[in-house]
């Protein structure tokens, strides 16, 4: 987390490039989102959601039940396959947001992480 917390530091500087990372940590069976990892969020460094959502009236593409192969396979063979793509403002935490968004007993990344899914799951 450490690292990943530099290299977002380094990336508002424009010294390196974006970071990307997939904050769940895990697959559903695509009907939903579950709840982030703490890593992008630790830092409490800014981050732009990314929300990608599959489509198939053929094959179930977001399933991850099967091995990455067969499962590429599956899409790469699959013409009727959509993808969609929404990219969210740069979301940025401050005391404001943490004022007004905070749970009791929650830890600050926790709050940043909920409030970022909700955002894209919305």
């Amino acid at each position: 987390m450490k690292q990943i917390t530099e290299r977002q530091i380094e990336c508002e500087k424009g010294n390196e490039w974006p970071l990307i990372i997939f904050p769940e940590g895990g697959t559903t069976n695509g009907s939903s989102l579950i709840e982030f990892k703490k890593g992008a969020f630790a830092g409490l460094i800014s981050v732009m959601p990314i929300g990608i959502r599959y489509y198939s009236p053929v094959i179930p593409i977001t399933s991850g039940c099967l091995a990455f192969e067969s499962h590429l396979w599956l899409v790469l063979c699959n013409p009727f396959a959509i993808g969609y793509v929404t990219e969210f403002p740069v979301f940025k935490p401050n005391q404001f947001f943490f004022d007004n968004h905070l749970k009791e007993g929650e830890e600050k990344w926790e709050c940043y992480a909920r409030v970022v899914r909700d955002i894209i799951a919305t």
